[in-house]
């Protein structure tokens, strides 16, 4: 938009800074970076930010040239004195408001300088400017009135958002409403139009910027949460897949020391099975790094049989596997089998397991020690979480036999989040 020549006080048109000259003034201010409790979480400044941060100063200070609007004015003053007091006001004007947008607050946060600024610092800077704007009035009539619209663009910028909108409306409305109140100050429409599209171009960068922050922010915090959420689901398998492989390894490698002079044909044999063991379960370590790693049901409950004589304890196994049932809860009852069958092995003492299958449950039981007192062990923890996303519950207790019980039942009602508990007074949970 067109800019109006500066003029002589003695004149009645009034300068208008355009709201190019404004929007272009807080164009500059991705240069600086106002702090704010909100910008603690820095985000990673990109090159353009860094850019602007480094020169974008130089755009603050082009736009500070329609000051000359009331600093000429001022300088041609009769009156000396009052010439030189507005003429200090408006150069100390240009000079807080560029330190205060381009310098100020400067952090590595790319939408730093979008932000609101720190209150106290921000209200006492723009209290600063409210008073070198009316000292301007001094020796440069009401020419004085093209710091509005600097005035809006900081309130917008620094400012809270309520705040600076009452600010800059109120600035518009007194521009259009003082000619009617003192006809001599002549038109102010330049200016209020000024101010308005300044501060209506401001306020939908600042809330574009800050748009865009809080995207990056949800965006970083996901991106977070799926670290998390994979590092969990590794740790999982990792538990899940050696404690048990492990476990049948160490029994396997028990029996075949003992075997080694009554029966060397059959020790031998074992230790064969340990090394095909140990494969497997360095294959399944890949596999659950690599993020592709599903345990099948028919699979554990032949493994579990496996451990099981390992172990010498007779197993009581379903003759075959649902093939109707959903492929998460087959996943879960599978790591269920896994985990149940490592637990008898590893503490039960046990002469007998039972691992009974339905569609919607799954129970692994035992003849051995029972639950003992105490909090849920890693493993059990693992496997709560697994049949939460599958809608299933965990549930722990003492069995009929005396034993130990492991359930695992899905349930439409269910919300999944049910974590293994004991079902008696005297019941625990194992490891």
């Amino acid at each position: 938009m067109t800019i109006t020549p500066v003029r002589s006080t003695a004149s009645t048109a009034r300068p208008s800074a355009g709201a190019a000259t404004a929007a272009s003034a807080g164009a500059a201010l991705p240069s600086s970076s106002p702090s704010s409790p909100s910008s603690s979480a820095s985000l990673t400044p990109s090159r353009t930010a860094l850019r602007w941060r480094r020169w974008g100063w130089l755009l603050a200070a082009v736009w500070l040239v329609f000051l000359l609007n009331p600093l000429l004015p001022a300088l041609r003053n009769p009156d000396r004195s009052s010439g030189a007091v507005s003429v200090v006001a408006i150069l100390a004007f240009a000079v807080l408001y560029l330190w205060s947008l381009a310098f100020r607050h400067r952090s590595r946060d790319p939408y730093g300088w979008a932000l609101e600024q720190e209150p106290q610092a921000a209200w006492t800077t723009f209290a600063a400017l409210v008073v070198l704007s009316a000292i301007s009035f001094v020796g440069a009539g009401i020419d004085g009135a093209a710091t509005f619209v600097f005035l809006a663009v900081y309130a917008l910028f620094a400012l809270p958002r309520l705040a600076g909108v009452v600010i800059t409306v109120g600035l518009v409305v007194g521009c259009l409403v003082a000619p009617f109140v003192d006809p001599r100050l002549g038109d102010l429409d330049g200016i209020a139009l000024s101010t308005a599209l300044a501060g209506t171009t401001i306020f939908g960068v600042t809330a574009t910027a800050r748009g865009g922050r809080a995207l990056a922010m949800a965006q970083r915090d996901l991106a977070r949460l799926a670290v998390v959420e994979e590092r969990g689901r590794v740790a999982r398998d990792l538990h899940d897949l050696l404690g048990h492989s492990l476990t049948v390894v160490t029994l396997k490698a028990q029996l075949a020391a003992r075997l080694v002079e009554a029966d060397p044909a059959r020790a031998v044999a074992e230790m064969e099975e340990v090394e095909r063991l140990s494969r497997d379960a360095l294959a399944d370590v890949r596999a659950a790094l690599a993020g592709y790693r599903e345990a099948s049901l028919g699979t554990e409950l032949a493994g579990a049989r496996q451990a099981l004589a390992a172990a010498g304890i007779t197993a009581h196994l379903p003759a075959s596997v649902d093939a109707e049932l959903p492929a998460e809860v087959r996943e879960v009852f599978a790591w269920a089998v896994r985990e149940g069958i490592t637990n008898v092995v590893r503490h039960s003492a046990a002469q007998h397991c039972w691992v009974e299958l339905t569609p919607n449950e799954l129970v692994i039981s035992d003849d051995g020690r029972g639950p003992v007192a105490g909090s849920a062990g890693s493993g059990l923890t693992g496997l709560s979480e697994r049949a939460r996303l599958a809608g299933a519950s965990v549930t722990t207790g003492r069995s009929s036999a005396g034993g130990f019980r492991l359930s695992v039942t899905v349930d439409d009602s269910t919300d999944g989040s049910v974590a293994p508990r004991d079902q008696d007074d005297d019941g625990g949970v194992r490891a």
